[in-house]
This record gives C-alpha cells, sequence and structure tokens, in this order.
C-alpha cells in the first residue's frame, strides 16, 4: 500500500464524506468498468457500482483495517458485488475480449508513456492474445479471462463457474499452453 493509499485511509476514518468523495473520484471508473463487464447492464452496473463504495465505507467505519492495496480491495468489492448481483438475476455468466476488454488493454498499453515502437509491439500483442482468446471454447474462455483480466482467484473461478477447484485449475493450465502455442504460431515469442 502506497502513502497516497494510507492518507487515503486515515481520511476515510476521520472524515468520511471527504474521504468517500476522493476515493469514488479516484477509482469510480474503474469500479464502474468492473461492474459493466460483469452485468453488462447498465443500471445494475450503476447499481453495483454505489453497492461497492457502501460496503467499502461500512467496512472502514467497522474499525476493519485493508490489508490490500485500496485500489486492489475496493476492485474486489465491485467484483463480487457484481457476481452476487448476476446471481441473484439468476443471469448466466460469461465474459468476452471482443471489444471493451480490449480497449480497457489498449488503454493500459497506450497510458504506459514508453516509447512507441515497444508499445506498438506490445499493442500487437494483446491484438493477438485477443484473437487466440476468441478462439478459445467455454469454459476455458471464461477461465482463463477471470484469472488474467480480472485476476479472480482458482476458488473464485470455482465458485462462478460452479466447478471443482482442481478442474479449474487443470484447465488454466492447459488453456495457457494452448495460448502458448498459437502465440508461438503466430509469432509472438518472450519479449521485454
Amino acid at each position: 500500500m502506497d502513502i497516497e493509499e494510507k492518507r487515503l485511509i486515515k481520511l476515510l476514518k476521520k472524515a468520511p464524506d471527504a474521504g468517500m468523495i476522493q476515493v469514488m473520484d479516484m477509482h469510480g471508473k474503474a469500479v464502474l468498468s468492473i461492474c459493466r463487464h460483469i452485468l453488462r447492464e447498465e443500471n445494475l452496473a450503476q447499481d453495483a457500482a454505489q453497492e461497492t463504495f457502501i460496503k467499502l465505507w461500512k467496512y472502514v467505519s467497522d474499525g476493519k483495517v485493508i490489508t490490500t492495496s485500496l485500489r486492489a480491495f475496493i476492485h474486489q468489492i465491485a467484483r463480487n458485488t457484481s457476481l452476487n448481483m448476476l446471481k441473484k438475476a439468476g443471469r448466466d455468466f460469461s465474459l468476452s475480449i471482443d471489444t471493451e476488454e480490449g480497449v480497457f488493454v489498449e488503454n493500459l498499453v497506450a497510458q504506459s508513456g514508453a516509447d512507441i515502437e515497444k508499445d506498438w509491439i506490445r499493442q500487437e500483442c494483446y491484438r493477438l492474445v485477443r484473437e487466440v482468446l476468441k478462439e478459445m471454447e467455454e469454459p476455458d474462455h471464461t477461465i482463463f479471462v477471470l484469472k488474467y483480466f480480472y485476476n479472480f482467484t482458482i476458488r473464485e473461478i470455482a465458485d462462478v463457474m460452479q466447478m471443482n477447484e482442481a478442474m479449474v485449475q487443470s484447465r488454466e493450465r492447459r488453456g495457457r499452453e494452448k495460448l502458448k502455442k498459437a502465440l508461438a504460431e503466430r509469432g509472438v515469442f518472450d519479449y521485454e
């Protein structure tokens, strides 16, 4: 946890209203994006984003300590809140990397500020990864996206996919090998 996050947590405890405004300014867009990716419906995503910040406020006001980075903690609340809403709505869970995730990944590359050639190479590699991921069958596609784009743990993925952890781990490992082979066939090798 960096100094800014520690300062923000102290502010949340001392002046919750001012602290929440700053937290929402800093993390609101990312939280809403996570909720949109999972729920795929604007009204539900807005509700999930609001509930995320309410849960954060309750957590801090109850005197509980955040042990990870504030950003990671908030993103985890957003994911869990969205997944719970999805379950309550009785909708199937599947993700696509076609558009929004691709734009998200490309924006990360664009914001890196590194040299243009290196950015172009990264962007091209991300494009190829998206292309290969489109070819993956379910549930491997969703498992891979949850693990590597949303940082879900194997246990969380198993819960969402209603599979046992060993099966998820096995499919993730095989999917990684398939991805590596497919990228090698397209000329992508290890690079810095």
